[in-house]
């Protein structure tokens, strides 16, 4: 009983190896398989030799290959990629080290102001450079340090109601603190404004635009003009012989 299955499967496999799709075999010889003849999707072999089957049997197993890697690591691009954020955290450790190196040189700066400012003696119990923090960093810390508002105009020697009335207070306030004064920006002028308008290719096209537009607009006006002067011309030469 256990033999009679694999000899039917072995049978079979002879049958079907003895038949073969690609190189064309013929089933005269093969009296089970008559039945296949009638079949639609029996399709006939194109009787290929077999050095094609080999060269497509090859092509097959290179497209196969390609296929399965597909979707896996390009090691190429990945090695780019690593190389650009290489380049990136180079640049950026570079701008990180000038951003320090210029805090370090405004701190030094600072430092020597503030020695600077501590040997000049002052008529005010603030300079002007710790005003200038004060308002630019909005420092409510500073401030509170000075005594508040009241602290800083005691400082300053001011009166929060009446202000300053003396004109030598003013005078000796402008020789410590500097004018309040904004320098006046010289204006351009017209020739100036003129060559910064014409490096805008907008107005240039505009400019030639509207030349154009004039241009056309006179010469299409003369044109009617004539043309309406000459009809009038040849009516009232019409009407004395109308009239006759």
């Amino acid at each position: 009983m256990s033999q009679k299955p694999a000899e039917s499967v072995g049978s079979q496999r002879s049958r079907y190896r003895s038949f073969d799709e690609e190189a064309g075999g013929s089933r005269e010889n093969d009296s089970d398989d008559d039945d296949l003849d009638d079949d639609a999707f029996d399709i006939p072999s194109k009787n290929a030799p077999v050095q094609s089957l080999k060269r497509w049997r090859q092509t097959v197993f290179v497209l196969n290959a390609a296929r399965r890697f597909r979707y896996t690591l390009d090691l190429k691009k990945e090695k780019e990629q690593e190389q650009l954020k290489g380049r990136i955290r180079t640049h950026a450790q570079v701008i990180r080290a000038a951003i320090l190196f210029r805090e370090a040189g405004e701190k030094a700066l600072s430092g020597l102001s503030e020695v600077s400012q501590s040997d000049h003696i002052s008529n005010y119990g603030i300079t002007s450079e710790k005003l200038i923090s004060l308002t630019r960093d909005h420092n409510i810390a500073a401030l509170t340090s000075y005594g508040g508002v009241n602290g800083l105009s005691n400082l300053l020697k001011t009166n929060l109601e009446q202000g300053i009335c003396d004109d030598s207070e003013i005078l000796n306030r402008r020789n410590e603190f500097g004018a309040n004064t904004y320098p006046q920006k010289k204006g351009k002028s017209f020739w100036v404004l003129l060559y910064e308008a014409m490096q805008d290719l907008t107005l240039i096209i505009l400019i030639v635009a509207a030349a154009l537009s004039l241009g056309l607009g006179m010469k299409t006006e003369v044109h009617f003009s004539m043309t309406l002067y000459s009809w009038a011309l040849k009516k009232i030469n019409f009407m004395p012989q109308f009239q006759g």
